[in-house]
């Protein structure tokens, strides 16, 4: 599930290994996340092989989820596998990139190329977070609220869900949402009708 919001979310100004991708080439990751969205998984798969192809980092990633989890492509995970670990070594060089911090975390927390390992997740979102990456506050938040690589913490969850959904980001919002209606971390605000 976190992979697929993960490929779903991503899009607009996206940098791999030090070089900022060309316009074209962030128009045809955009254009293979709208399909992704319009469930067209073959065209969106065919637009993230391209720019992988070319060396990106950001379109391994999303290649090898589509391997992962049969996206346009018959599910594969040893070919997937494959992909996440040429990613990694991409991402590993890669030590001014906020979305690379990113994408560490999801390959540690996921186990793409790594062995999984959640307290180096938290590690990598933790680093994003402090350059406001929005989508890194949100799994970050989801971190805390799990219990996953950090000892768990309502408080700190709903905190780290607030920073991601004044930036716009819709799952940070609705996370935000159930905090408050359950009252993990906040004051419980939905009082019987």
């Amino acid at each position: 599930m976190k992979r697929i919001i993960f490929a779903i979310g991503m899009s607009i100004m996206l940098f791999s290994c030090g070089n900022s991708i060309s316009k074209q080439t962030e128009a045809l990751m955009i254009k293979g996340d709208s399909l992704l969205d319009k469930r067209d998984s073959i065209g969106a798969y065919k637009c993230y092989k391209e720019v992988a192809d070319k060396g990106y980092a950001v379109g391994k990633y999303k290649e090898a989820v589509c391997h992962l989890d049969g996206i346009g492509v018959e599910k594969d995970s040893a070919i997937a596998q494959k992909i996440f670990n040429e990613t990694f070594k991409l991402l590993m060089k890669d030590s001014k990139n906020i979305r690379a911090w990113r994408y560490l975390g999801d390959c540690y927390y996921n186990g793409d190329g790594v062995e999984k390992n959640y307290t180096q997740a938290v590690k990598w979102y933790s680093k994003a977070t402090e350059k406001g990456d929005a989508i890194s506050q949100l799994f970050l938040g989801d971190c805390y609220r799990l219990g996953k690589g950090i000892e768990k913490n309502y408080i700190a969850a709903a905190e780290w869900y607030r920073k991601a959904a004044e930036q716009g980001n819709n799952d940070a919002q609705s996370n935000l949402g159930l905090c408050y209606i359950i009252g993990d971390g906040v004051k419980k605000i939905i009082q019987k009708l």
